[in-house]
């Protein structure tokens, strides 16, 4: 069994839609997550084509003997100094082999090539194995956003 992370490339289009739809089917069914997904669309597969030429987005996917079963990206926001990590996903039947933790492991490393000042990422309330990741890899709760949807 050999586990790998590398930069997503063209040819892992039809899986980076595939994960982006489970991402967002799990995000459906969490606390916050109607409200996340309602602020943050859905990326198509022309989205994901920007977003691998875009320099300032950076791609992973992690898997397992050549099958890619997880996604990250982060991109670089200049104005606050600061990268921030836009999805993390790893396909349930993969989890808890460290293929998340190793994907997180590259986005740090990017932002850290990119010399930013520092990294954050967003977590569903009761997401807890993403909150249980970005806490191993040392990131921590700076704030809590509360929600009430009215209609």
């Amino acid at each position: 069994m050999e586990e790998f992370v590398r930069a997503a490339v063209s040819q892992d289009l039809d899986e980076l839609v595939r994960l982006e739809a489970e991402y967002r089917g799990a995000a459906q069914d969490s606390r916050g997550g109607t409200a996340w997904l309602r602020d943050h669309p859905a990326l198509a597969s022309a989205d994901w084509v920007e977003r691998l030429l875009d320099g300032s987005t950076h791609t992973v996917v992690s898997g397992i003997d050549g099958a890619v079963l997880g996604v990250a990206s982060v991109h670089r926001d200049a104005v606050r100094d600061c990268a921030c990590i836009d999805r993390i996903y790893v396909t349930e039947a993969a989890r808890e082999v460290g293929l998340g933790d190793a994907m997180l492991d590259a986005l740090v490393q990017t932002a850290r090539d990119w010399g930013v000042h520092d990294i954050e990422a967003e977590a569903l309330p009761g997401d807890r194995d993403t909150k249980n990741l970005y806490e191993r890899a040392g990131l921590v709760a700076r704030l809590i956003v509360v929600n009430k949807v009215l209609g």
